[in-house]
């Protein structure tokens, strides 16, 4: 087989629909070529601006194949991922990336929605009218404070996630779609609740 239709068929392999995305898989999967520079760490001379990041692999520690027996390495490194289920493991760590990036607006979008929907259904209006006649810790007072102690945890999840690097990211990726699912659970509870309860009585 040539370069070109190895790369052809580590692409189909890899799932990817570009060069670029299947040589940024590559390396992650660390079934490129380890970088001669700094020998795998993806580190080197340090600067102030860039750090220790090493050039030639931009920080990765692996660097593109270039000789065709190279790259038909590479090929025999993915296809033996895909028999042995660490491709799976694999997709299945980026998914849960993909998500714990997308939590906290996730979140905050059911929050809205929970808003928008007890509006409608008038609750939020009786809830505010009524605000005056009760003391603090109103209808609407805690259901506010329940809908912040839901989302505050994804929030604490978040930055964690964001602040992190190498192998503790996926361990905090889960957290947070682990705290996700939560708040969206509590989110559902308390709309339920209210829709359920008889509002109106409570400010008789």
């Amino acid at each position: 087989m040539t370069i070109a239709q190895i790369k052809v068929r580590i692409q189909e392999l890899l799932q990817t629909h570009s060069e670029k995305q299947m040589l940024i898989r590559l390396n992650s999967m660390k079934f490129s070529k380890v970088c001669s520079r700094c020998g795998g760490t993806g580190k080197h001379s340090y600067c102030e601006v860039y750090r220790d990041m090493c050039f030639q692999c931009r920080g990765l520690g692996y660097v593109p194949p270039t000789k065709t027996a190279d790259w038909e390495h590479s090929l025999s490194l993915v296809e033996q991922s895909l028999a042995d289920g660490s491709f799976d493991t694999y997709m299945e760590k980026l998914r849960i990336r993909r998500e714990a990036k997308q939590a906290e607006d996730v979140v905050m979008r059911a929050w809205q929605n929970a808003d928008q929907k007890l509006k409608e259904s008038g609750y939020r209006y009786r809830w505010i009218q009524a605000s005056g006649e009760c003391p603090r810790a109103t209808a609407i007072s805690a259901y506010y404070d329940r809908m912040h102690t839901a989302t505050k945890s994804v929030e604490v999840a978040a930055q964690a996630f964001r602040a992190s690097r190498g192998s503790d990211r996926d361990t905090l990726a889960t957290r947070l779609c682990v705290a996700k699912e939560d708040a969206l659970a509590a989110i559902a509870e308390q709309v339920q609740n209210c829709m359920a309860s008889d509002i109106e009585k409570q400010f008789d």
